[in-house]
């Protein structure tokens, strides 16, 4: 059948379909010519679906109609929505439509649960940018000491601090610029620094402190 043909054929099934002409809507979907295409055509399952939603709506439907129907429903050869399926089967009293409805339902509610993780993750991440960052640094001290002569680690480069902490090179730092005149030593042992055999006995008279 050629593409004129079947936009024709479908200009006439909604035609059927607007002025409600249920049993004309099923005999020409059920045409030879019509089955050719109408198989992989989405479009057509989907109005012959609201076609179906419609005339279980209607005040009195035609048996034979729903029994054609519910013909092509077991073929898959129309697509409705649950709630439709399931109305034909409590109609028709019909085991099979009632499979097909709950194939339907249970496969609604898969989709529902993965479009509200879809959305949960969506809004997560929306959340996570919105967050400030934290930068995190990780800082790797590895020390090596092996025995070597008294000036082995000066010659190299080798030294340890004098400061216990970082507060105290901040404190001493900042006594330096305070005091620029003065000369501020860290908190190290005195004998550290100076050789205690070699200073005098006793400080001189003018460094006793004495008026």
């Amino acid at each position: 059948m050629q593409t004129r043909d079947k936009a024709s054929v479908i200009r006439t099934l909604r035609g059927h379909l607007h002025r409600r002409e249920h049993a004309a809507f099923v005999t020409l979907f059920l045409d030879g010519e019509v089955r050719v295409f109408r198989r992989n055509d989405d479009y057509l399952k989907a109005l012959a679906g609201e076609a179906l939603c419609l005339l279980l709506e209607a005040p009195q439907a035609a048996e034979d109609l729903l029994t054609e129907y519910e013909q092509l429903l077991l073929a898959g050869e129309i697509s409705a929505p649950y709630s439709t399926v399931l109305g034909l089967a409590e109609r028709l009293d019909s085991s099979a439509l009632h499979a097909i409805a709950r194939t339907l339902r249970d496969e609604h509610r898969r989709w529902s649960e993965r479009r509200q993780n879809t959305n949960r993750k969506q809004l997560e991440a929306a959340k996570a940018l919105s967050e400030p960052v934290i930068e995190v640094r990780r800082v790797v001290s590895s020390t090596l000491m092996r025995f070597g002569d008294p000036n082995a680690s000066d010659a190299m480069g080798i030294r340890r601090s004098v400061f216990r902490s970082s507060q105290e090179r901040a404190f001493l730092k900042a006594l330096s610029l305070r005091f620029p005149a003065l000369l501020a030593l860290p908190n190290y042992p005195l004998d550290q620094m100076i050789e205690f055999t070699h200073a005098p006995a006793r400080p001189p008279q003018h460094a006793s402190g004495t008026q």
